[in-house]
């Protein structure tokens, strides 16, 4: 989980983000969490990785001559969440 890396402009990211703008209201109900409209994906994701405990550490590589931004789950914020998890997971099942 801690090695796996995503470039900011992942499908994945983008489609989390759409789906949160579009459910923005019902997102809110979530404690500390609102999902303005002008936010990017990479900020929302971030939103709910808080909401877990979770950070991202980040970092740009050059291809082809421009910037791309990667991303990965902060290894210390794993080790201290992962014997937690699993029993989140259970209770939601």
């Amino acid at each position: 989980m801690v090695e796996v890396e995503i470039k900011g402009d992942e499908a994945m990211i983008q489609i989390l983000a759409e789906f949160s703008k579009r459910n923005a209201s019902y997102v809110k109900g979530i404690p500390k969490l609102t999902i303005s409209l002008d936010e990017s994906p990479q900020w929302i994701l971030g939103q709910y990785l808080t909401q877990l405990g979770l950070s991202t550490e980040s970092w740009r590589s050059l291809e082809d001559d421009r910037r791309v931004r990667y991303y990965r789950l902060n290894t210390e914020d794993v080790t201290f969440v992962q014997p937690v998890l699993p029993m989140i997971s259970e209770s939601l099942v």
